[in-house]
């Protein structure tokens, strides 16, 4: 499992980036019960093609969709 602090390092975003990711629903992270999100495998995948995409200009809303 992955922190937020995890996903920031790995890809250079910042916490408010991956928090809107989770509230548009492109990734999901879960939760403990002291509040801190926590990011599987498949999340890091899904967050690497993600941000491949917005390379490419692709706008959140059609990311979202594939």
């Amino acid at each position: 499992m992955y922190t937020s602090k995890d996903l920031q390092k790995i890809f250079r975003i910042g916490r408010e980036t991956i928090r809107y990711y989770e509230k548009i629903g492109i990734i999901h992270g879960k939760v403990n019960a002291t509040k801190y999100h926590y990011y599987d495998d498949l999340d890091i995948e899904n967050l690497a093609h993600i941000l491949k995409y917005r390379e490419f200009k692709f706008p959140l809303q059609q990311i979202k969709k594939l």
